[in-house]
């Protein structure tokens, strides 16, 4: 039966059939812990646990003395594995992404060697001596990095006395995203030292424009630092409007940052009579207000007062202006009976009377006025009013009988404002023989007495 074999390389099995390997004459190669690793021991399969193996089996190094670990997978169905170096202590010995070691510092630590997804296949001891009156110096990129791209340290040595022109490039000075490198602290000095340095980069912020716009248009431009959170100068103010700048980041390169504005919510209040009929909201884009009923006042008509809607609140009140009262008529619909006309004997006593067909209102009577005389010649009451005439009747007579107020003696009008009056023509039987008949009848006392009625 063929020998087969599994390599978990990757640790990525995560299930493996119940009888995966029945019947067959499988090792599986895997890593400690792993699935395929403890499916192996609980089904009893052989298995082979990878690890790495090193070109010896630790260093020695001499400070700033660099030597390659030789690494490589312990068995050759992983070659090509990715692996991960990392150091123990880096300030005694710093390991690169191919093994790279470089002696620090005197001491001794170990490098690890781990997969990409963090598991451990071994480690080399590494002892780092002084080596031959060797100075180093430690440049720490202080948030930068150095020509490779890397961030952190970078380390050189030489031996004491050596110009440093020799074996560090002033070209090689750490870079950071917005700040110049501004030198050393403390400075580099010129030759190399007969002890170690360690030196931080100085950065100095870049400058960058800030451009910023209102409405459309650059309103002004400011600088900023790189690093500083916000700037100075305040949204420009708007009538109606609160303004701000819009979200912003100082970034590398410069920024154009815009003016954003809020139309304020202002109200019109409508008071009437001390008390709020309506709150409405407003604003100087919206200016659409629908303003209610103005609430009713007997006896009064009502109006808002005149308003303007500006960016404030308004208060709008209700004006009340009086009906004009219609004076009232009580003798509108008064109706007057009176004969229009009689014909009456010659030297005839004639009483005149007139009346009402129902009774004024109190206050008011009727009247008698003989031809055009603005006077009357007899008041009555409020229902009817006689009058007799004095003397005997010989000539044509008229009167008219009116409604007056009682104490003004003013003459009134009826609903359709014409005066309230009518009249009542005597006339009188006066040929030859008239007159001849009343002369007798003078003489005997027979005189006719004539009451004209309605």
């Amino acid at each position: 039966m063929l020998r087969s074999a599994i390599c978990d390389c990757s640790f990525t099995v995560t299930k493996i059939g119940k009888n995966a390997f029945d019947g067959t004459n499988a090792v599986i190669y895997c890593y400690y812990n792993s699935y395929a690793y403890n499916y192996a021991v609980a089904n009893n399969i052989p298995f082979e646990i990878i690890t790495v193996s090193f070109a010896q089996s630790s260093l020695n190094l001499g400070r700033t003395a660099s030597a390659n670990l030789g690494a490589a997978p312990s068995v050759a169905i992983a070659s090509g594995l990715p692996m991960v170096f990392k150091s123990v202590d880096a300030s005694i010995a710093a390991v690169d992404a191919q093994g790279n070691v470089t002696g620090v510092s005197e001491g001794s630590t170990r490098i690890e060697v781990y997969t990409e997804t963090n598991n451990y296949l071994g480690s080399c001891a590494v002892t780092v001596n002084k080596g031959e009156s060797i100075s180093v110096i430690r440049l720490d990129a202080n948030g930068g990095w150095f020509f490779d791209g890397t961030a952190g340290d970078l380390i050189f040595g030489a031996q004491a006395g050596t110009p440093l022109s020799k074996c560090w490039e002033a070209a090689e000075v750490p870079s950071r995203d917005g700040y110049r490198f501004a030198g050393w602290n403390p400075e580099m000095p010129e030759i190399m030292p007969d002890q170690d340095l360690e030196l931080y980069a100085v950065w100095e912020p870049l400058e960058y424009i800030a451009t910023l716009m209102v409405d459309g248009k650059k309103y002004k431009e400011e600088t900023y630092t790189y690093g500083q959170q916000t700037l100075s100068t305040a949204v420009p103010p708007k009538e109606g409007y609160t303004g701000e700048w819009e979200p912003y980041t100082l970034g590398i390169g410069g920024t154009t940052i815009t003016a954003v504005y809020t139309p304020i919510t202002y109200y019109a209040i409508f008071v009437a009579d001390g008390k709020q009929v309506a709150k409405l909201p407003f604003t100087v884009e919206n200016k659409a207000v629908n303003a209610p009923a103005v609430p009713a006042k007997q006896g009064y008509t009502g109006r808002w007062s005149a308003y303007i809607l500006e960016a404030k609140n308004v208060t709008v009140t209700a004006i009340y202006e009086k009906n004009p009262v219609t004076p009232s008529n009580p003798t509108a619909d008064a109706k007057i009976k009176l004969k229009p006309s009689q014909k009456v004997e010659y030297r005839a006593k004639v009483t005149v009377v007139a009346e009402t067909e129902k009774a004024l209102p109190s206050g008011y009577i009727l009247a008698i006025y003989e031809g055009n005389s603005s006077s009357p010649v007899q008041k009555g009451d409020g229902k009817t009013v006689s009058y007799t005439i004095p003397g005997e009747m010989k000539t044509e007579k008229t009167y008219t009988v009116k409604v007056i107020e009682k104490t003004s003696g003013v003459v009134q009008k009826d609903a359709d404002g014409r005066t309230l009056a009518s009249t009542i023509k005597i006339e009188v039987k006066n040929g030859f023989f008239d007159r001849l008949i009343a002369f007798f009848k003078g003489l005997f006392g027979l005189l006719p007495n004539v009451t004209i009625k309605p």
